[in-house]
């Protein structure tokens, strides 16, 4: 799986890629996603919150699938946006096997 990011007004860093590229890997088994998996990690330095964006490509249905969500602790905003994501993955999943379950 290709992971790729882009960092926003803050510095890269490579601890807070590793553990994206670790939960990102939890989605190699689902064969129906592409394998490029977009991030951005923006820092609204007013606000002194992390916004993390996650984007992501269906094969089998051709969607887009994306997920955001905005933390004062980057580790919780990668948390949450992976648990939104997951949510869309498994909707994406469920259509997939029902499609399937009518031919």
């Amino acid at each position: 799986m290709k992971v790729l990011f882009r960092w926003k007004a803050c510095s890269r860093s490579k601890s807070i890629e590793s553990f994206i590229i670790d939960k990102a890997s939890e989605f190699e088994h689902f064969n129906f996603l592409n394998q490029n998996i977009k991030f951005e990690v923006i820092h609204y330095q007013k606000q002194d919150v992390f916004k993390i964006r996650i984007n992501l490509a269906a094969k089998t249905s051709k969607k887009i699938l994306r997920a955001e969500a905005a933390a004062e602790n980057i580790y919780t905003a990668i948390n949450n946006a992976f648990i939104k994501i997951e949510d869309q993955i498994r909707k994406v999943k469920t259509k997939i096997i029902n499609k399937r379950s009518v031919k």
